[in-house]
């Protein structure tokens, strides 16, 4: 059971009705018997899962947002809302124009990831996207592919040859390949 998403107070507030309903007899229940208190401490949880999924539904994620969005692509911006939907905070590194260096597209809890699209279901051209992603300094690689009709298994292939071409068959950061089908990682 994941509880990260309830707020301090409820936790704390959970502990005390448990605590109220024991033989010390203190708390708000009082004489009430345990399954009064556990069944309240229940009731708060699944409330606080029911939120959390109708916000996710909604695309109303509980991430946040931070810099400008001007100057991203559509695509990115896409990437950035589907993000925050799934509760992950997105900070946007601007792009310097007069720097001949590439850098991430942006952090993602902390972690500098860059996100390539892919427009066809090229093998080759997957493999590539990883490389010039980790090449700008990412830890991790977003490879949006879900308008381009790539499978699962095209996707998995992508991973295994992109692998073949680093010391060791090791690929120096993670991938994530997002498919219609659903989302491949490495590792």
């Amino acid at each position: 059971m994941m509880i990260s998403s309830l707020k301090w107070s409820q936790i704390v507030a959970g502990i005390g009705m448990v605590t109220g309903s024991m033989k010390s007899g203190k708390g708000p229940y009082k004489g009430r018997g345990t399954s009064a208190a556990l069944d309240k401490v229940k009731q708060t949880i699944r409330d606080a899962k029911a939120k959390r999924e109708q916000a996710s539904k909604s695309g109303k994620g509980t991430g946040k947002i931070t810099g400008s969005l001007n100057g991203l692509t559509d695509a990115e911006k896409t990437v950035v809302n589907d993000l925050t939907a799934r509760g992950k905070n997105v900070e946007i590194i601007p792009k310097d124009p007069n720097s001949k260096v590439k850098t991430p597209d942006f952090k993602v809890d902390g972690v500098k990831t860059e996100l390539k699209t892919l427009e066809n279901p090229n093998v080759n051209t997957g493999i590539t996207r990883i490389q010039k992603g980790l090449k700008q300094g990412a830890e991790t690689v977003i490879i949006d592919a879900r308008n381009a009709s790539l499978t699962a298994d095209q996707a998995k292939q992508i991973i295994n040859r992109a692998s073949g071409t680093y010391p060791d068959r090791t690929i120096p950061g993670k991938v994530e390949i997002w498919t219609s089908e659903g989302t491949i990682t490495y590792p």
